[in-house]
C-alpha cells in the first residue's frame, strides 16, 4: 500500500495529506473488534488510526461490549482484598 501511495493523498480520517516518510498505518474500514479482520483496509496516519481505536475502545467499554462476563463495569478500592473489586463489603466494627 505504501508503494502505491501518491504523496499528498488525503487521509480518509482527517483529510490532511499523507506522505511516505511520515508514520502511516493500515486501518481496517470495519474495525477488527467488530468482525472486520478480513475486510477492506486503507492507509491512514498512525495518529488518526490510534485515536479511532481508542475512541472505539471507550465506546465498547461503556456499552460493556466484548467484556468478559466476570469483569465488573465499576471497580472500587476494597480494603478487605487490598485491591480493586466490585463487591460491597460491610465492616464489622
Amino acid at each position: 500500500m505504501l508503494a502505491a501511495l501518491v504523496p499528498g493523498t488525503p487521509c480518509e480520517l482527517c483529510q490532511r495529506p499523507m506522505y511516505p516518510e511520515r508514520p502511516l498505518d493500515v486501518d481496517h474500514v470495519i474495525p477488527r473488534a467488530e468482525g472486520g479482520a478480513h475486510g477492506p483496509v486503507r492507509l491512514v496516519h498512525r495518529g488518526c488510526n490510534a485515536r479511532r481505536g481508542q475512541a472505539l475502545g471507550v465506546q465498547r467499554r461503556r456499552a460493556g461490549v466484548g467484556m468478559r462476563p466476570d469483569t465488573p463495569k465499576t471497580l472500587r478500592w476494597c480494603e478487605a482484598h487490598e485491591a480493586y473489586c466490585s463487591t460491597s463489603h460491610s465492616r464489622a466494627w
